[in-house]
C-alpha cells in the first residue's frame, strides 16, 4: 500500500483468498483502476459513495484505506483498515494497518499489528528492513523481535532443537573399517537447515547419497539413500540418548522380507560410529553388515577397529 507496485501487490494476495476483480462490483473495479493511476481523491470518493449502500464490503474498506494512505491521511488509513478486518481478517491490512500507525507515530500499536501481520502469513513476503513506512521503527528495540519473527517464520528449522538431533553427523569425514579407511563421506546441511545431505564415496568408486529430515508431522526422522549400484532405502526413526536409531523394512522379487536396523553413534571422541544389522527371520535374530567409524579429516583421531561390510 507504500506505492502503486505495493497496492497491487496486496491486491494480488487478496485475489489469491478468492477476492478475484472478476464479478466485482463496477464500483470497485473503478476504484481499483483509480488506484493504479494514484488518483487517491477520485477513489476514495468513489469508495465512501459506495460503501454508504454496501457497509460490509470488506475490499472496498481496504482500498478506501489504500487511497488515504496514499494522500497521506493515515488515520484515515487506519479507521478504514479496522473496519476490513472486522469484516475479513487478513495479513495484508494487518501489516498496512502496522503501517499507518508507524507514519502516525503510535509505535506500541504499529508494533501490535506488524506482529499478527508477520505470524499470520506477512513474513514471507514483506521487507521489513527496507519498508519506507516502517522506518520510524527500526531504531526502537522491539524491532529486533520482529526481525527474529521473520526469520523464525521463513527459516522454522533453524529453531527447531528436533531438527537439530542429527548434528553431530555434520561434517568431512574419512571412514573406517577394522582400522583401514573405506570411503569419505561428506555431511552437509540444506534446504534452510531442514536437512542433512550425505554425499558418500567409497574407495572403490562407489557413491550414495541421501536426504536426512526431520518430519514433525509424524515425530521421526527419515531418511532416503540412493547408493550407485541401485539400492534404495527409507529409514524411519529418532534419537535415543547419544545415537540415531533407524528402521527399515524391503521385499525382494520373491516377496522376501528384511528387516534393517541402521544406527548412528555419537562417541565422546567425536567420533562417529555407524551400524547397520539386518534379519530375514521377523526380528528373531540379526547379522551385522555395515559397522564402521568416522573420523574428522586432519582431526589426528586414532583409529579404532570395527567390522563391516562392502559397500553397496
Amino acid at each position: 500500500m507504500k506505492k502503486v507496485i505495493t497496492i497491487c501487490f496486496a491486491l494480488l494476495v487478496l485475489a489469491s483468498a478468492g477476492l478475484s476483480q472478476t464479478g466485482q462490483p463496477p464500483e470497485i473495479v473503478a476504484a481499483t483502476e483509480l488506484l493504479q493511476q494514484e488518483k487517491y481523491d477520485e477513489a476514495e470518493t468513489g469508495l465512501a459513495r459506495f460503501l454508504k449502500d454496501n457497509p460490509q464490503n470488506a475490499r472496498a474498506f481496504y482500498l478506501l484505506a489504500s487511497a488515504r494512505h496514499g494522500k497521506g491521511d493515515y488515520k484515515g488509513a487506519a479507521e478504514a483498515l479496522k473496519k476490513n478486518l472486522a469484516i475479513n481478517q487478513n495479513w495484508p491490512a494487518m501489516y498496512n494497518l502496522a503501517s499507518a500507525y508507524a507514519r502516525l507515530g503510535d509505535k506500541g500499536a504499529a508494533f501490535e499489528w506488524l506482529k499478527k501481520a508477520l505470524t499470520n502469513g506477512a513474513a514471507f513476503s514483506v521487507s521489513i528492513e527496507t519498508d519506507e513506512d516502517l522506518s520510524g521503527l527500526r531504531d526502537d528495540p522491539a524491532f529486533k523481535e520482529m526481525l527474529s519473527i521473520v526469520d523464525k517464520q521463513r527459516n522454522p528449522c533453524k529453531y527447531s532443537e528436533k531438527a537439530h538431533e542429527f548434528d553431530f553427523w555434520l561434517g568431512d569425514w574419512d571412514v573406517f573399517v577394522n582400522g583401514r579407511k573405506i570411503g569419505e563421506n561428506l555431511i552437509e546441511r540444506g534446504v534452510n537447515g531442514c536437512t542433512l545431505i550425505e554425499n558418500w564415496k567409497n574407495t572403490g568408486g562407489g557413491t550414495g547419497k541421501s536426504l536426512n529430515v526431520y518430519d514433525a508431522s509424524v515425530d521421526k526422522w527419515k531418511q532416503f539413500y540412493v547408493g550407485s549400484q541401485g539400492g534404495v532405502f527409507l529409514f524411519e526413526g529418532g534419537r535415543e540418548g547419544n545415537m540415531m536409531k533407524f528402521t527399515a523394512e524391503t521385499v525382494n522379487a520373491a516377496g522376501a522380507k528384511t528387516l534393517h536396523k541402521f544406527e548412528f553413534t555419537d562417541l565422546p571422541d567425536k567420533t562417529v560410529r555407524q551400524k547397520w544389522d539386518t534379519s530375514t527371520d521377523g526380528g528373531k535374530t540379526y547379522t551385522t553388515v555395515w559397522d564402521s567409524i568416522y573420523k574428522r579429516k586432519n582431526s589426528g583421531v586414532g583409529n579404532q577397529d570395527s567390522e563391516g561390510k562392502e559397500d553397496s
